[in-house]
C-alpha cells in the first residue's frame, strides 16, 4: 500500500478512536471524507483504496482521476532467455506521478502476445499447445482479471486485430482481419461468452491491411493499396470508401485513430522528416491533412494507437503526437522502459489506459 494511503488511513483510525464512546465501522465514513481522500491519492492507491468495500467504492465513484487522460505504459517481454523460460515480470508505468509498478503475470499469459489495448483491458493471443488452434484472452493489469474466448482455428503473424469496447460490455467484439492474396480476405468475430469465432469472406484484394479503428458500429480498415473499407457489424455488410492516394514521400501509413467522430490517419513523411495527420472528409471521400489536432495528444503504437486531450500538465503537449517507439521528433513525457534487468529480458511497450471503473 502506498505511503499517502497508510497515512490518511492512520489519520482516520485517529479520528475514529479520538472519542472512546464513538461507534461505526470503517465503511460508516461520511461520503465527503471519503471523496477528499481520494481526491489526494495517487491512481493506483485510488484502486486499492475502492477495493476496501462496497461503500467506499460507491462514495468514491465520482471522484476517481482518470490519471490526467494520459494512458499509461505496460512493458512485457515476448522473447525466450537462454533456459527457454518466459519472463513472468512486466511493468505498468504511471505518467502523472512517473511511478513504475512490477507485476507477474499469470502463468496462462507467459508467451502470449499483445494485440490490441483499450478501455484498461490488453488483448493477448497464444498458440495451444501441440495444436495449431490460438487461445485469446483478455487481461486487466489493474486487476489482474482475465477473460477467455474460443479458440481460433489459426493465425498468421501479419493478421490485424482490435476489439471495439471493454470485455464486461455487451458491445464487445473482437476482430481479426486477414488478407488472401489475390482474391479475398476475411474478417473474423468474437464477443466475450461466444462458443466460436464467426468467418465472414469477402471478395476483392486491396493489398495489407495498415490500419483499424471502430466507430459508430463500424470497423473501418485502411489497406496498402490506397483503400479505405468499412464493415458493418449490426449488417455484416462490407463497403469500399474510394479515397485520394497519400503522398509518396509519406513511408508510414500504418494507423487508423478515431477522435471526436473523426478518422485520422498519422504519418511520417520520410522526405520533410516530420509528422504529418490526415482526416478523411465523408462529404469528398479523400484524405486530407491537417495543421492541428484540436488540443488533442495522439499516442501512437505498434499494436493500439489513440487521441486524449492534452489537459493538466500534458497541456503543453497538445497537437503533438507520441510513439511508444521514442521516435526523437517527439516529445519525451516518458522514460523509454527498455529494461533487461536481473534475467535479461527485453521489454516491449504498449499504451493502455487506466480503467475509469474497476
Amino acid at each position: 500500500m502506498g505511503g499517502l494511503l497508510s497515512t490518511f488511513c492512520m489519520m482516520i483510525k485517529h479520528l475514529f478512536h479520538k472519542d472512546a464512546h464513538a461507534s461505526g465501522s470503517w465503511s460508516d465514513l461520511p461520503a465527503d471524507i471519503v471523496i477528499t481522500i481520494v481526491e489526494h491519492l495517487h491512481y493506483s492507491d485510488q484502486i486499492r483504496f475502492r477495493a476496501v468495500c462496497k461503500s467506499w467504492r460507491a462514495s468514491s465513484a465520482n471522484a476517481v482521476k482518470f490519471a490526467d487522460k494520459l494512458p499509461w505504459l505496460f512493458a512485457y517481454s515476448t522473447l525466450y532467455r537462454f533456459n527457454n523460460r518466459f519472463s513472468s515480470f512486466c511493468y505498468l508505468y504511471e505518467p502523472c506521478h512517473r511511478q513504475k509498478h512490477t507485476i507477474e503475470l499469470k502463468q496462462a499469459l507467459l508467451g502470449a502476445r499483445v494485440h490490441a489495448s483499450q478501455y484498461g483491458w490488453l488483448l493477448f493471443s497464444k498458440q495451444a499447445t501441440l495444436s495449431l488452434h490460438y487461445l485469446f484472452m483478455f487481461y486487466s493489469p489493474f486487476t489482474g482479471k482475465i477473460i477467455e474466448l474460443p479458440a481460433l482455428e489459426s493465425m498468421y503473424f501479419h493478421d490485424r486485430i482490435l476489439f471495439s469496447a471493454s470485455p464486461t460490455s455487451p458491445e464487445c467484439v473482437v476482430f481479426v482481419v486477414r488478407t488472401y492474396h489475390p482474391e479475398e480476405f476475411r474478417i473474423s468475430t468474437c464477443s466475450p461468452g461466444d462458443r466460436a469465432w464467426t468467418m465472414h469472406l469477402f471478395d476483392g484484394f486491396h493489398g495489407s491491411i495498415d490500419g483499424m479503428a471502430f466507430m459508430d458500429g463500424v470497423l473501418y480498415c485502411s489497406f496498402s493499396q490506397s483503400v479505405l473499407g468499412a464493415f458493418e457489424v449490426a449488417t455484416k455488410v462490407w463497403r469500399i470508401c474510394q479515397h485520394n492516394p497519400v503522398p509518396r514521400s509519406i513511408s508510414s501509413c500504418n494507423r487508423l485513430i478515431e477522435s471526436d467522430g473523426k478518422l485520422l490517419m498519422p504519418c511520417y513523411d520520410d522526405v520533410q522528416f516530420r509528422w504529418r495527420v490526415l482526416s478523411f472528409d465523408w462529404s469528398q471521400k479523400k484524405w486530407f491533412e491537417i495543421e492541428s489536432l484540436g488540443g488533442k495528444l495522439l499516442f501512437l503504437g505498434c499494436t493500439t494507437s489513440m487521441a486524449v486531450p492534452a489537459v493538466g500538465e500534458a497541456s503543453e503537449f497538445a497537437n503533438k503526437i507520441l510513439s511508444d517507439c521514442f521516435h526523437p521528433s517527439c516529445p519525451q513525457i516518458y522514460p523509454e522502459i527498455n529494461e533487461c534487468g536481473e534475467y535479461g529480458w527485453l521489454m516491449t511497450n504498449i499504451w493502455i489506459q487506466p480503467p475509469e471503473q474497476i
